[in-house]
């Protein structure tokens, strides 16, 4: 396994502040911080891949692995016809070669018993041994036919198994990257909650400060008054005159 790498960043308070949370939440402790922005990063990569270019890459791979195989076919081809071309005129001169003597000795010794009608009779004999060898090559080279297909066969099957696997794993990834895209769709709603309420308590925050002011204020106001009122009682003035001269500045 891989040894983790530290990184130091910068991130805002409250991402920070909720991040701990949602380590908490996904992972059960708020030092998990690490596995949290690596789920992150995956679920933004993951949103990143398309699938459509996994589906041509795994075209791409199928076509090569074709016109690998039809290279392969195209190239025994040639050289089994190359190399019975060759041994089929090396053959053909050495019995032409070997016919003209045999006539010449064959002629010399049965000059004096018609050696054309023996030699025809010989050729009919030579005629059916030569179709019993053709027959049984023909054969023999059937079943190398057969050897060679079967192979062939056995390889598409290894190549059709191998394409099914590279499928199998291509429907893995594109259901891993659902689940991805669905879990990042929720941790961004989460998150979207937990900042409009944040904001809302800084909105409720601010106004329970400004009431507060406020009242302060009025308690400061009133505190002034009662103390006029206090400093400066007289029979002679009723506590609505001097809340007057309090308000006019006349104290």
């Amino acid at each position: 396994m891989v040894a983790r790498q530290k990184e130091s960043v910068r991130l805002d308070p409250e991402i920070v502040s909720l991040g701990r949370k949602l380590a908490k939440q996904d992972f059960g402790s708020e030092k998990k911080f690490g596995l949290l922005i690596e789920n992150a990063i995956r679920a933004y990569h993951a949103r990143k891949v398309q699938p459509v270019e996994a589906s041509s890459l795994l075209s791409a791979t199928e076509q090569a692995l074709i016109d690998r195989i039809e290279k392969r076919v195209q190239d025994m081809g040639k050289q089994t016809v190359e190399r019975i071309a060759n041994l089929t005129a090396k053959s053909s001169f050495e019995t032409v070669y070997s016919s003209i003597i045999l006539e010449q000795i064959f002629d010399s010794l049965f000059n004096k018993s018609n050696p054309k009608q023996k030699r025809e009779e010989i050729r009919g004999l030579a005629a059916k041994r030569m179709q019993g060898r053709l027959d049984k090559e023909g054969a023999e080279k059937i079943s190398s036919l057969i050897q060679e297909n079967k192979a062939l066969e056995s390889e598409c099957n290894q190549i059709r198994e191998m394409l099914a696997q590279m499928a199998a794993q291509y429907e893995e990834l594109q259901k891993l990257h659902e689940s991805l895209n669905q879990k990042h769709e929720n941790q961004k709603a989460n998150t979207q909650h937990y900042y409009n309420r944040a904001r809302q308590l800084d909105q409720e925050k601010e106004e329970l400060t400004r009431q507060l002011r406020n009242q302060e204020k009025e308690n400061a106001s009133l505190q002034k008054k009662l103390q006029f009122l206090l400093d400066n009682y007289s029979r002679f003035k009723s506590n609505r005159n001097l809340i007057e001269e309090y308000e006019q500045g006349r104290y």
